[in-house]
């Protein structure tokens, strides 16, 4: 059975190990830019399946150390939801705040030295930022105006790998073949060889790794029962947000429809309300060319006396 690295259960299992973290650490550094490699890593959380029986919040996310004391949290997220960033967001304030709890000097004020930089790393099954076709982007604290940033701020980094934008084949017709292009393929499709572009074959070893790793992954009877009901879980709500989609879709055109049709009667009610007020100024210009006084004209026009008046004193002006 080719195993989907997507599926929470999978992707901790493959780069949340001892013997893996090989594996992690490069597909962390594929995601960084250059200048913040890491050069080793530390499990904080390392998978166990007594997690998922037990149902803990925490078991989706990967959580590590480098050796510059940096902090990373990884996740696989498969499905989409609204409040995902914000969900994000706390993860990387409980990540942060928490250093805290295990410092020996939390109840001095110099503990807020203590405190280091935050990664979360977020890798997305699902487009959410639909204004582009941006794959990866990383969150900042910048100045709103400058578009400055502070090292004094650089506490925080928000990374958010839309994997459906990215497209490997482009990659492989523009000749690209970096180690994040890589990774991204790999988690897209797996080690599975159908469909898998030709470049695939010389990879950085660790993803080789990786690709054979899956390939031979086993899961006991829980592991697997738990497999299964991750992959009906999405099937059921990609199902559910398609035709949540769809119907949203036929709604809004509906709505467009509407909204157009009642411009259109908005128009010609202007048009005509247009039309009458110019016949009524015709029939007053008329009408003061005579004898009859403004109050005549009132009742036959529907303007005031002192509306009338006005247009008398501005014929007799001109």
């Amino acid at each position: 059975m080719s195993l989907d690295p997507k599926v929470d259960l999978v992707f901790k299992k493959l780069f949340a190990t001892e013997e893996n973290k090989d594996l992690l650490m490069s597909l962390i550094n594929a995601i960084l830019p250059k200048d913040e490699q890491i050069v080793s890593l530390e499990l904080r959380n390392p998978y166990q399946m007594s997690d998922y029986i037990g149902g803990k919040n925490s078991i989706l996310d990967i959580k590590a150390e480098d050796s510059n004391g940096h902090f990373f949290n990884i996740e696989m997220q498969v499905k989409y939801y609204d409040f995902y960033p914000k969900r994000t967001l706390f993860h990387w304030a409980k990540m942060f705040s928490t250093q805290l709890d295990s410092s020996p000097n939390r109840n001095k004020h110099s503990v807020y030295k203590e405190l280091t930089k935050c990664v979360v790393i977020s890798f997305m099954n699902f487009t959410f930022f639909k204004k582009d076709d941006k794959y990866l982007r990383c969150i900042i604290p910048k100045d709103r105006e400058t578009n400055e940033t502070h090292e004094s701020l650089d506490y925080m980094e928000l990374y958010f790998i839309e994997l459906p934008k990215f497209k490997e084949d482009l990659s492989l017709m523009n000749n690209v073949t970096k180690l994040q292009d890589d990774w991204l393929t790999f988690l897209q499709k797996g080690y599975s060889e159908d469909g898998q572009p030709q470049y695939l074959s010389n990879v950085d070893p660790l993803i080789q790794k990786a690709r054979e790793q899956l390939r031979v992954m086993g899961l006991n009877e829980l592991e697997q029962d738990y497999y299964e009901a991750q992959q009906k879980a999405i099937l059921d709500h990609n199902s559910i947000v398609e035709q949540f989609e769809r119907e949203k879709a036929e709604i809004d055109a509906g709505k467009a429809e509407i909204d157009a049709r009642e411009a259109k009667l908005k128009k010609e009610q202007e048009e005509f309300e247009k039309l009458k007020m110019n016949e009524r100024f015709e029939i007053v210009f008329r009408l003061l060319k005579t004898d009859v006084n403004n109050e005549f004209i009132s009742l036959v026009t529907k303007f005031s006396e002192i509306e009338i008046q006005e247009l008398r004193e501005k014929m007799q002006s001109e």
